[in-house]
């Protein structure tokens, strides 16, 4: 886990500074180990956006709304649910 901390450190300056590649691999590492938080999964999906991918982007998205949803975060959860027919639509 130590080495996953160490990593979704990384992930997050990088997605902060807009080098989407760099926090996509990041945060895939950590969504692998399972240490992805709701945030991170939203962070996840933008840059999934921001490098193409529409299709990864509503994937990681609707993993957000489900981990958001299970926490409580009620909020950032229907924020998120409406971010996914945002782009659903497009």
């Amino acid at each position: 886990m130590a080495d996953t901390t160490a990593v979704l450190e990384r992930a997050r300056a990088a997605y902060r500074s807009g080098d989407w590649k760099t926090a996509r691999d990041g945060f895939t590492v950590a969504r692998a180990d399972d240490a992805a938080t709701g945030a991170d999964l939203r962070a996840l999906a933008s840059c999934e956006w921001w490098l193409g991918d529409q299709r990864s982007c509503l994937e990681h998205l609707e993993a957000a709304f489900r981990v958001l949803s299970r926490d409580g975060d009620e909020v950032a959860a229907a924020e998120t649910a409406l971010v996914i027919a945002q782009v659903r639509l497009t």
